[in-house]
């Protein structure tokens, strides 16, 4: 959750002022920009942003996009109408108000609105832009490399006032922050266009043909319970956001020699948690050293590779300059083919690393595609493992024999009913003496057909011959089930069909 979503902090929280110590709010909030893997309170979250694709951006009450979607602090998005004729009809029941999807405690106070992002993931062969932003050693806030605040003096703290800066929302600079302040305008932009969007739900209502049903009444009046829920005022902090807290212990700063108080690191422009791979990230700075400049603000090329790594305690160690993301947060890392931003003294230099890691990727590709080729559909299954022997030409491989099928010679011979006429040979007899009487013929057709096949015919039973094999293609040429037995070859006990006769198979 940490790191799917943007938090857009209450603007009230770095006003408030405290006689003695540490407003707890802002305690709360120190901690949780020191510390990667502690959220903030829920009270003074404002508003959530979500960026995902459109496919994801679904209610799962109704199943269309959300309307004036509200996140709960588990971290479902749902239509603000939908969520409140929930909670009405649960309580109503006399039921617990807990979350559709995972039945957590839910009440009208912990809904936050929610801002859908549209983006797409970042695909192998697809353009990207890779901003420059650089993070302090103690705080998980990307800040991007022109943002003011990284050039300005740090600003005068104590015990009983701390300085928290977050850059504001929809700022340029504030894509990869965690968290950011609201401002009076998006407050104001936010409230319009959930008001908009209910107030679309409500014509698109009011234009049916047909009369209002109950239904469709009881969805107007959430509706318009919604809209008044939209445009009230916000409550104010808590006052357990208020109350003073002891001052904090300042925390010592440990900088290793020869590195500075901020770390360097390309991330995605658009916000997403992509970051430039550390092979074209050192390729930039061994290009920037020769050409005794800064590192460029913005990358732009094709990627070549995309390697998903999981944050843990060990890659933390190691890779310290991707420490803000979360544990077990997923970093994205891009290949990215930056050859016509760089020296060729540079390409020289990387040429065998690249080499090596092209080598692999055509290696993990050719393993891909081997894997995608054994992984056939059911009818590439069946015409491979189906016999293909010249007496089954023709044969549908949607009905090809395969590990799982069972063995037909060795079952009785059934007919199902069915809504056949009486002499047909798939319907079922109108009485039983009939039933007798087909069944004694297929019995004495299936001995015929047997020796027949078992006995080689003489010269002197050559019409014999002739009249048994026609009468065999007959049968296979109508589609007659005869031919599996025909085909039987070992002996088994006696057994019984399902017209009452019983037959011995030599």
């Amino acid at each position: 959750m940490l790191q799917n979503f943007q938090f857009i902090l209450r603007a009230e929280l770095l006003t408030i002022t405290s006689t003695q110590g540490l407003p707890q709010g802002q305690r709360r909030l120190m901690e949780c920009i020191q510390l990667s893997d502690s959220l903030v309170p829920w009270e003074v979250v404002h508003s959530v942003v979500m960026r995902a694709t459109p496919e994801e951006f679904q209610c799962p009450i109704c199943m269309e996009m959300p309307t004036a979607p509200r996140i709960t602090e588990c971290g479902h998005v749902y239509c603000l109408p939908c969520i409140l004729q929930y909670m009405s009809r649960q309580k109503a029941a006399g039921a617990q108000r807990k979350c559709p999807m995972c039945h957590d405690l839910l009440t009208p106070y912990t809904l936050r609105p929610c801002v859908l992002q549209s983006v797409q993931p970042r695909r192998v062969g697809a353009q990207a832009r890779f901003d420059l932003f650089k993070r302090h050693r103690n705080s998980c806030v990307l800040r991007r490399s022109d943002d003011p605040f990284l050039a300005a003096p740090p600003p005068p703290s104590s015990a009983k006032a701390v300085a928290i800066h977050l850059p504001a929302y929809m700022e340029p600079m504030s894509c990869q922050s965690r968290y950011v302040m609201t401002t009076p305008q998006y407050e104001a932009g936010q409230r319009y266009a959930d008001c908009a969007g209910i107030s679309e739900r409500m014509r698109e209502l009011e234009q049916l043909t047909q009369p209002l049903s109950e239904s469709d009444a009881e969805v107007e009046r959430f509706l318009l319970e919604a809209l008044n829920e939209v445009t009230k005022e916000p409550k104010g902090l808590p006052p357990s956001m208020l109350r003073n807290s002891p001052p904090m212990a300042p925390r010592p700063v440990t900088t290793p020699e020869g590195e500075g108080d901020h770390l360097e690191l390309y991330a995605d422009g658009e916000g997403q948690p992509y970051y430039l791979h550390m092979l074209t990230v050192k390729m930039l700075k061994h290009d920037a050293k020769l050409r005794n400049a800064a590192l460029p603000d913005t990358v732009t090329g094709m990627i070549e590779e995309v390697v998903t790594m999981e944050q843990t305690e060990e890659t933390r160690r190691i890779y310290k300059v991707f420490s803000h993301v979360p544990l077990h947060g997923m970093i994205k890392l891009c290949v990215v083919n930056v050859d016509h931003l760089v020296l060729p003294e540079t390409r020289a230099a990387f040429a065998a690393a690249l080499q090596r890691m092209a080598s692999d990727r055509a290696q993990r590709r050719h393993r891909d595609d081997r894997a995608a080729s054994e992984d056939a559909s059911w009818k590439q299954y069946l015409m491979r493992y189906s016999n293909c022997s010249g007496d089954c030409l023709g044969f549908s491989p949607d009905t090809a024999p395969s590990d799982f099928s069972i063995d037909t010679e060795s079952l009785p011979y059934l007919k199902l009913p069915s809504t056949g006429s009486a002499g047909s040979d798939h319907g079922l007899p109108p009485n039983t003496l009939d039933t007798r009487q087909r069944a004694t013929k297929r019995q004495d057709m299936q001995s015929l057909l047997v020796d027949s096949a078992v006995e080689p015919p003489s010269r002197g039973d050559t019409a014999t011959a002739k009249t048994s094999s026609t009468m065999a293609a007959g049968c296979w040429a109508q589609g007659s089930a005869t031919k599996l037995f025909a085909k039987a070859e070992r002996k088994e006990a006696t057994k019984s069909t399902w017209g009452g006769h019983v037959f011995s198979p030599k």
